[in-house]
């Protein structure tokens, strides 16, 4: 999952998000319109312990929140559609930021859904469904036309009552975003959301076996627990911090627990990664320690780095680390090191890698460099389930 959207702000439009991006509207006015939306509810609770701890469960995982405490579930009520249950859920980031949103369910509460519940009953009966639906939008999210928010057919959704349509909504630019709306059979009420199915890992983990990993840089025990692919830039400064962060876990925090294997990913937008890219994993080839040297030289000195004076620094590192020089120099300028290079990338973007850095902790792909709480969840849970699995 990609970590910097884990944000309270995702939660707090439910989806909005998307439609923001298209109408032009700040996202936040989205919030306000939400939690505007008519809610009806009835009084009677109902309590289901094993969904709550589902939910909570869930709702950790998928946006990273190490402590219980950040998922505060309200009480289930019957909401105003027949067999639909409704609870306000609050989550809180490392940051302190929070923000609210209801959570519809069946009375198993394994598929849920994420949103706002609207009642539809301002806008005049006599329109077909379509039509109102599409009044509603217009009204909504200030769409210059009605005609701006085409409906798809309606199918049943996983939650028994519940009918869903996907929505394309389209602006004067051109820019155009999907949504979902799930309704009951009468149309009188629309959830405008997003369907998660709480049954599945929201850490669903990525088959790694088809990318090269066998002779790529690493750090730390072959038969550790735990095994981080990081795919990375030189020249991108997320990385140079998380490089930090990651020998402290692989030499101190977790020390023979987890394997670290380095993948290039060299981004079009730095001029200089691609040559340090290619330096890194000569030297590797001369002495493997040399690579992390390299790799913390460059990290390091961001900063001063030029496509200019690299090939300098590169040689000042080669001999201060005790490498040839001339035999690095030939494999620099050998296109089958170019090749390595371009293969990890192709490795990346098999597995759906756009940005950097990107970890595949055990296969379960957090992108971007979370703060330490939140990587250390992921951390203690992987370590957690290969004990566990250890056992058996």
């Amino acid at each position: 999952m990609k970590y910097p959207e884990r944000i309270l702000a995702w939660i707090i439009v439910c989806g909005f998000a998307a439609i923001a991006l298209v109408t032009g509207a700040p996202a936040d006015s989205f919030a306000e319109t939400a939690t505007a939306g008519k809610t009806v509810s009835g009084s009677a609770t109902v309590s289901n312990p094993a969904f709550d701890k589902r939910l909570t469960t869930y709702l950790r995982k998928r946006f990273f929140l190490p402590d219980p405490k950040q998922v505060e579930l309200g009480p289930m009520s019957r909401s105003g559609i027949a067999g639909v249950f409704v609870r306000e859920v609050g989550l809180t980031n490392d940051m302190g930021q929070s923000g609210k949103a209801q959570v519809f369910s069946d009375a198993a509460g394994d598929q849920v859904i994420i949103g706002r519940l609207y009642d539809l009953g301002t806008i005049r009966a006599d329109h077909s469904f379509d039509d109102r639906l599409r009044q509603f939008f217009k009204q909504q999210f200030h769409l210059p036309h009605a005609r701006d928010a085409e409906i798809g057919p309606a199918t049943q959704s996983p939650i028994p009552g519940l009918l869903v349509r996907q929505v394309t909504l389209s602006n004067e630019h051109g820019q155009t975003a999907k949504a979902q709306v799930f309704s009951d059979a009468a149309g009188r009420q629309v959830i405008l959301g997003q369907l998660l199915d709480i049954t599945k890992d929201p850490w669903e983990r990525v088959d790694l076996s088809k990318a090269h990993l066998a002779d790529r840089p690493t750090m730390g025990p072959a038969n550790a627990p735990v095994t981080i692919v990081e795919f990375a830039d030189f020249e991108c400064p997320y990385c140079a911090h998380a490089f930090s962060v990651l020998e402290t876990m692989v030499n101190t925090t977790y020390k023979g627990k987890v394997r670290l294997i380095f993948k290039n990913f060299p981004l079009n937008s730095h001029p200089w990664a691609v040559r340090a890219a290619v330096a890194a994993d000569c030297a590797g080839l001369q002495n493997p320690k040399a690579f992390w040297s390299f790799a913390r030289e460059f990290y390091t000195r961001q900063g001063s780095i030029t496509p200019q004076n690299l090939q300098s620094k590169v040689d000042k590192t080669a001999r201060r680390l005790g490498l040839d020089t001339a035999l690095l120099n030939v494999c620099m300028q050998n296109p089958a090191s170019l090749q390595r290079v371009a293969q990890d990338e192709s490795d990346g973007r098999a597995l759906g890698v756009t940005s950097t850095p990107t970890f595949f902790v055990n296969g379960v792909r957090v992108v971007g460099l979370p703060d330490a709480k939140a990587f250390d969840f992921v951390m203690k849970s992987q370590l957690e389930a290969a004990s566990k699995s250890a056992l058996k």
